[in-house]
């Protein structure tokens, strides 16, 4: 496994240990639930709180990490730093003037585009996700499948979201 899996790997694992013990604290009464017109907030004390607290900013922080190098172009290899040294241009032999003249070389084939830059649906990589603007959820995908993949996963959310503020009201 390369070392960005592994990073995410470890991304998930803190978000999922980090919401493990908030949970833990919240059933040992360290933690309390709050709705702020229509965000949760959780407050609490106690060292299973923080601990909690901190792996979920430790697995946030090193999922942004992870997925960073996939922002960036690659580039053609290390480069010194400064400015680029500038280069000659190149001049052409001369040609003795019985010569016929040089062929032109065929044109180079166009660049195959990327994987993941075709049209939505014909293999390239999918997208899509979920946006929740309060209670709204708003939903997007790169296909209709995705796009149908994305709005269950808002309904399940919004669905575990009403379950922990109903269980805080009640409570």
């Amino acid at each position: 496994m390369d070392r960005l899996a592994s990073a995410r790997v470890l991304s998930l694992a803190a978000l999922v240990g980090g919401v493990a013990l908030l949970v833990l604290a919240a059933a040992r009464g360290e933690a309390r639930l709050y709705l702020v017109l229509v965000l949760p907030v959780v407050t609490g004390e106690g060292a299973v709180f923080a601990l909690g607290t901190l792996l979920m900013l430790v697995g946030i922080v090193a999922a942004l990490l992870s997925w960073a190098p996939m922002m960036v172009a690659p580039s053609d290899g290390p480069r010194a730093p400064g400015p680029a040294p500038p280069q000659a241009p190149e001049q052409a032999p001369p040609q003795a003037p019985a010569q016929a003249p040089p062929q032109a070389p065929p044109p180079a084939p166009p660049p195959s585009p990327p994987a993941h830059a075709g049209p939505p649906g014909e293999g390239g990589t999918r997208w899509g996700g979920v946006v929740f603007v309060g209670p709204v959820p708003i939903v997007f995908g790169s296909s209709p499948r995705t796009t149908a993949l994305m709005l269950a996963a808002a309904v399940v959310m919004g669905l575990l979201v009403l379950v922990f503020v109903l269980g805080a009201l009640i409570r």
